[in-house]
């Protein structure tokens, strides 16, 4: 019965043993293979990759192991794994140790894996012999192999894997008592249950081969996919924290100053700060007359979005307050009365009247015609523009407000579409 108890328990996912040992130490390598024999360093788009997690040979058996693997998730699609820690498509996920084993009529579970965090998979694996000693003798051998999938959109680049030591969390189990998470050993041996130091003492049974990694097993690929643009080569290499941000793209506003990423690119002005003088560079983003002059195929309004409903410059558009300034201001409001409630006093960039009627006096006749008719009109334009912002769609949407006579765009799907660009992501 104590036989059969040990291989439970170390079986059990992570809960391999908790006693830490001296014992003979073990090396863990990284190997990203085309089929899982040929090794590749480079990949493209759509391609499999697996990767060997190898066990370089040392002295005395393995009885099991536990580690976690850090990937990149931009760049590649991990297997995924069911409930019960296993890959959902068969040959995703192989190991030395298998998904069960059976002694003495007893069938326990030997290997399981989670890749449900995104950028992480975490390894669990065990098994004895029947006499108690370890089953993986020392030799060279692949204890896991992953099959990935280079995505589609995968940009160009270096995909990094890492190995790392799990930490575990699971107080019921006796793991990280106290609320913080601990240790997992990487690899722990077993003695034959005919060993003078069987019995009684874990840390004897299954001594620790490996408590921890001392440098961390890492396997760097080239990803030959799609090539970086120039604003992402720009953003990745001077301002990164706008990459991991919720607003990284080139037509994102991350600082909510009015102008979009990749207008504060080319206008030489810093992305994470509210540009105080748009002109700095010579460059007027107001003007999309300026980007024709520049020669870089950018229209201002469909690429850049340099004029938006944004108006106040907080981040957002919004019905009950930038809509409706938009709506006073065709209706010949000025100073408080332009103002009224509707601009937010706490994250706006233009608060007063005079710095609102600047900006849309600037973009007012290119940009909020919206039905293309020729002129911006308070029950043409600024109604569908309300409409929008509220809700509507189809008819209910453009109502009487469409210059049908002269209109460019009359449909409730070209105007939509159109309105949609005035709003910052």
């Amino acid at each position: 019965m104590k036989r059969k108890s040990l291989i439970i328990m170390i079986a059990m996912v992570f809960c391999l043993v908790g006693a830490f040992s001296a014992s003979a130490q073990y090396n863990i390598t990284l190997e990203a293979t085309s089929d899982g024999n040929t090794v590749e360093t480079e990949f493209s788009t759509g391609d499999p990759l697996y990767l060997n997690i190898n066990l370089d040979a040392n002295s005395g058996g393995v009885a099991g192991c536990a580690f976690t693997l850090e990937y990149d998730a931009t760049r590649l699609t991990a297997p995924a794994t069911n409930a019960d820690g296993l890959p959902t498509t068969d040959g995703d996920i192989t190991s030395i140790f298998p998904f069960t084993t059976t002694v003495s009529g007893t069938t326990t579970k030997t290997h399981r894996v989670n890749s449900s965090e995104a950028g992480k998979i975490y390894f669990s694996g065990a098994e004895i012999t029947t006499e108690g000693g370890a089953k993986v003798h020392p030799t060279d051998v692949t204890l896991f192999t992953v099959k990935f999938m280079v995505k589609a959109d995968a940009v160009t680049g270096k995909a990094l894997f890492t190995l790392k030591q799990t930490m575990l969390l699971n107080e019921a189990a006796g793991w990280g008592v106290g609320g913080v998470a601990e240790a997992v050993p990487v690899i722990v041996g077993a003695v034959p249950n005919t060993d003078s130091k069987f019995g009684g003492d874990l840390s004897d049974d299954f001594p620790v081969m490996l408590a921890s990694f001392t440098t961390e097993p890492t396997k760097e690929v080239d990803i030959i996919g799609v090539p970086l643009s120039e604003y992402e080569e720009w953003r990745n290499a001077n301002y990164p924290e706008i990459t991991t941000s919720t607003a990284p793209g080139p037509m994102d506003d991350y600082d909510h100053d009015g102008f979009t990423n990749d207008q504060e690119r080319l206008n030489g002005t810093d992305p994470t700060t509210d540009t105080a003088d748009p002109k700095a560079a010579g460059v007027d983003v107001t003007d999309s007359a300026t980007w024709t002059a520049m020669g870089t195929g950018y229209n201002a309004l469909t690429d850049f979005r340099v004029a938006n409903l944004d108006i106040d410059g907080d981040g957002k558009a919004t019905l009950g307050g930038d809509a409706m300034i938009l709506v006073r201001y065709l209706a010949g409001f000025t100073g408080a009365s332009l103002l009224g409630e509707s601009v937010n006093t706490t994250d706006c960039t233009r608060c007063t009247s005079d710095a609102i009627i600047a900006y849309l006096d600037a973009i007012n006749a290119a940009v909020f015609d919206v039905d293309d008719s020729g002129k911006p009109t308070l029950g043409g334009d600024a109604m569908l523009i309300v409409r929008y912002a509220a809700g509507f769609t189809g008819a209910n949407m453009l109502g009487d407000s469409v210059d049908q006579t002269y209109c460019g765009r009359c449909t409730a799907d070209e105007i939509s579409a159109y309105i949609l660009l005035l709003f910052p992501q």
